[in-house]
C-alpha cells in the first residue's frame, strides 16, 4: 500500500536566518505495524530569511541579423517588458550564426544553452515543459507567464549598485553589490551587462533578415528583407564578469545582512552611443558540473551615473522574535535632497540610535543613542554633505540592528 503524507508549513518563525533541515517522520501507520521502516523519514532543506528582496527577472534573448524569425520575437519581447514591471531584456547575438554585434561571451553562453535563434532564457531556468536539452526556447506565448511566475519565487539576495561615467574619458566604473538575507553555503557570483539599445550599422552584420516581409499581419510587413538600418534592441555589448560571473565576488558561505561588492571598470568604445547605454548588474548561481544549475537570482537595471537597488521587505516576525521594542519605522522624503525624516514608534523603554551606511557598507553618519520611553518619535538626518547615491539607515536598539531602510540622495 502507499501512504500519501501532506505536510503544510506556514508561519514558521526561526530565530536565525540560515539554512535549516526540516525532518518529518511517520510511524505506526493506521496504528499498525510498519513492515518497511527504511522509507519513514522525509527531509527537506529550507532557507530562512530576515528580509524578502524584490525579485526582478532577466530575459536573455538569442538573436542574430541572419535569423529571419528574430524580428517577430524581438517585437514580442519589447511588448512584454513594456507592459510588465521588474522584467529586463538583454540580447545575445548568437545561436544562429554570429553577426557584427557578437562578442565571445555571447557564443560561450549560446553553446551551452541553445542550438537556434530566436530563443529566450528566463533567469537561465530550465523548464521541463520545453523540448530538448536547451534552456533557451522558442515558444513566445510562454515567455510572459514564465517571467511573471518567476517574479513570485522568493530570492535570498538584494542587488544594489551605483555607477559613474566620465564622458570625457568614457571610463565607466560600476559598483555592483549583493546583499544576502541568510547564511547560505554555495557558489554565487556578481556580474554586470553593459547594454546598448537601438544599435544599427552598415552591411550584412547589421541588416536584419525578415521572414515577415510578405506577411500583411506582421508589423514587419514590407519592411524589406534584409531590413536595412534595422534597430537592434538591448544589445549586450559587454559582460563585465564574463559569461558566468566574477569568481570569488561572493564568499562560499554568505553572512546574513552582509554586503558583497564587486567593482567593474570599462572604457566605452567611441562607436557606442552613451545616451543609449544601460547597465544590468545581477547575481547568479554557478555550478561547474551542471550547466542547468546556473540560474540568475536577481537583477537590476541602471542608467549611467545613477544608483538604485531592488529593495527588500523586512520580515517583522523575525524582528519580533529577536525582542525588538521598535514597532514601526518610516522615512521620507525618498529620494531626499537635504533632510531625511525618520518616524518610528517605541513600545517600551529602549536605547535607540541610528547609523547610515553607503552602498559599499561604510558608515557615513551616526545619531548617538538616546534613552526613550514608549511613544512616537521623529529624528532627522542632514544629507547636505552626502554624495548622490544609495544609502541605508539602520535603527539600533542597544547594539542590535532591528530595522534597516534604503533611501536615495538625489540633489
Amino acid at each position: 500500500s502507499v501512504i500519501i503524507l501532506r505536510v503544510i508549513m506556514s508561519h514558521i518563525v526561526m530565530n536565525s536566518a540560515v539554512q535549516h533541515s526540516i525532518v518529518v517522520t511517520a510511524s505506526a501507520p493506521n496504528n499498525g505495524t510498519d513492515a518497511a521502516t527504511a522509507n519513514n523519514t522525509w527531509t527537506q532543506g529550507v532557507i530562512t530569511l530576515s528580509a524578502v528582496p524584490v525579485r526582478n527577472v532577466l530575459f536573455e534573448e538569442f538573436t542574430t541579423a541572419a535569423c529571419q524569425y528574430c524580428p517577430d520575437a524581438g517585437s514580442t519581447l519589447i511588448d512584454i517588458i513594456g507592459r510588465n514591471t521588474h522584467v529586463y531584456l538583454a540580447a545575445l547575438h548568437a545561436g544562429f550564426g554570429t553577426d557584427a554585434m557578437t562578442i565571445a561571451d555571447h557564443s560561450t553562453v549560446a553553446t551551452q544553452y541553445t542550438t537556434s535563434a530566436p530563443a529566450v532564457m528566463v533567469d537561465r531556468v530550465y523548464y521541463d515543459a520545453e523540448q530538448g536539452a536547451d534552456i533557451g526556447f522558442y515558444t513566445t506565448d510562454r515567455w510572459e507567464p514564465y517571467a511573471n511566475t518567476r517574479k513570485l519565487v522568493t530570492t535570498p539576495v538584494e542587488v544594489i549598485a551605483d555607477n559613474t561615467y566620465d564622458s570625457a574619458t568614457r571610463v565607466l566604473t560600476v559598483n555592483a553589490s549583493a546583499k544576502f538575507y541568510s547564511s547560505i553555503t554555495d557558489e554565487f557570483r556578481i556580474n554586470c551587462y553593459i547594454i546598448e539599445d537601438s544599435v544599427s550599422g552598415i552591411g550584412s552584420g547589421y541588416n536584419q533578415q525578415n521572414a515577415y516581409n510578405g506577411d500583411a499581419s506582421s508589423p514587419w510587413y514590407q519592411k524589406g528583407s534584409p531590413i536595412v538600418n534595422y534597430q537592434h534592441r538591448h544589445v549586450v555589448r559587454q559582460m563585465m564578469g564574463g559569461a558566468w560571473g566574477s569568481s570569488g565576488s561572493v564568499p562560499t558561505t554568505t553572512a546574513e545582512g552582509t554586503l558583497y561588492t564587486k567593482q567593474f571598470t570599462y572604457t566605452l568604445p567611441l562607436a557606442w552611443d552613451a545616451s543609449q547605454i544601460t547597465l544590468i548588474p545581477f547575481v547568479q548561481h554557478y555550478s561547474a558540473s551542471n550547466k542547468f544549475d546556473r540560474q540568475i537570482l536577481n537583477a537590476l537595471e541602471l542608467h549611467l551615473n545613477t544608483a538604485d537597488s531592488t529593495g527588500a521587505t523586512v520580515i517583522s516576525a523575525v524582528l519580533e522574535a529577536k525582542g525588538s521594542s521598535v514597532n514601526a519605522m518610516a522615512i521620507f522624503p525618498n529620494p531626499v535632497s537635504d533632510v531625511l525624516n525618520i518616524d518610528y514608534s517605541v513600545t517600551s523603554n529602549a536605547s535607540i540610535s541610528f547609523e547610515v551606511y553607503n552602498i559599499i557598507g561604510q558608515s557615513v553618519h551616526t545619531i548617538a543613542p538616546a534613552n526613550l520611553g514608549s511613544g512616537e518619535y521623529t529624528s532627522q538626518i542632514s544629507t547636505a554633505n552626502f554624495n548622490n547615491g544609495v544609502y541605508f539607515v539602520a535603527l539600533k536598539e542597544g547594539n542590535k540592528v532591528v530595522k534597516t531602510l534604503k533611501f536615495i540622495v538625489n540633489k
